[in-house]
């Protein structure tokens, strides 16, 4: 291999790279490890084109949430729950508009996604399952504060 083959293979590797890093932090069950798995992200793919990593994303904050309630951190919690849905609503346009998408970021812009090929779960989207997420009792200290109001109004 040489060239851009080559190029795109080692951006393929670094990549899978990431993915196992990642996958293996989950396994450390602290908020210090979802952190570090968001500030690694967001250091690979400094300018936010996360394409499939938007899902990585929101699985990430989803359980940040719940240590950061579980600390009564609030105001926290309701920050990484807006960038949640923002996640969710980034995810979802790549997957309903089903095409080949093409990753910006230096390390990755020889590589593209179809999201075609995405495993799909279920049947809903990811926004519809933050919005069934918010039934959760886990909210319950926070149901009542405007801001968690705002966030549950399906926009």
């Amino acid at each position: 291999m040489s060239g851009d083959a080559l190029t795109r293979h080692r951006q393929k590797l670094v990549k899978d790279g990431l993915y196992s890093i990642i996958f293996s932090l989950r396994n450390i069950k602290t908020i210090q490890a979802r952190n570090i798995e968001e500030q690694i992200i967001k250091l690979f793919i400094p300018d936010e084109n996360y394409l499939h990593f938007h899902a990585v994303l929101f699985e990430c904050l989803m359980e940040k949430v719940s240590y950061l309630l579980q600390d009564k951190r609030y105001d926290d919690a309701i920050i990484s729950m807006q960038e949640m849905l923002y996640h969710a609503k980034k995810y979802d346009n790549i997957t309903i508009n089903t095409s080949i998408y093409k990753y910006t970021a230096p390390f990755f812009d020889m590589l593209e996604v179809d999201s075609n090929k995405f495993i799909r779960t279920g049947t809903s989207t990811q926004t519809e399952d933050f919005y069934e997420w918010l039934n959760n009792q886990q909210f319950d200290p926070i149901r009542e504060r405007v801001d968690f109001k705002k966030l549950n109004v399906i926009q």
